[in-house]
């Protein structure tokens, strides 16, 4: 993969990332299975459709699109803590972030809570009961 991706093309690919849990959301039983992970490689590859754009190359992409995702969520931050006025924090031009943040929001605002190890416990001996 040797071109630069458009805005429309990297909105698809994170449309589809999103898509499958095991990439990106620790909470998921299927974020620690490699197996889940290459499986939900494979059907963004076969999605995506683009020659030479394998499971490598998406790893690879996922990386790069959340350090972006990162350093966007700074630059908003940083614009906040300025003392700046609201009209001058920083607001991302990127297509695909807000789907994005969205997504990864609750994920984050769920770790930040505290919750009993005694819960997480019984759901995952409920989970292995039932297998």
């Amino acid at each position: 993969m040797t071109f630069r991706w458009g805005e429309d093309t990297t909105f698809k690919f994170v449309s589809e990332y999103i898509k499958h849990e095991s990439l990106w959301n620790i909470k998921c039983l299927l974020y620690k299975n490699k197996q889940a992970k290459l499986s939900a490689c494979n059907e963004i590859q076969k999605i995506m459709n683009i020659p030479g754009f394998g499971v490598k190359e998406i790893k690879l992409k996922i990386k790069n699109i959340r350090s972006t995702y990162s350093q966007e969520l700074k630059k908003i931050k940083d614009s906040k803590r300025s003392g700046a006025g609201t009209d001058t924090i920083y607001v991302p031009s990127i297509k695909w972030f807000n789907i994005l943040y969205d997504t990864l929001r609750s994920i984050n605002s769920e770790l930040t809570e505290s919750h009993s190890n005694l819960v997480c416990i019984q759901y995952t001996v409920l989970i292995l009961v039932l297998m």
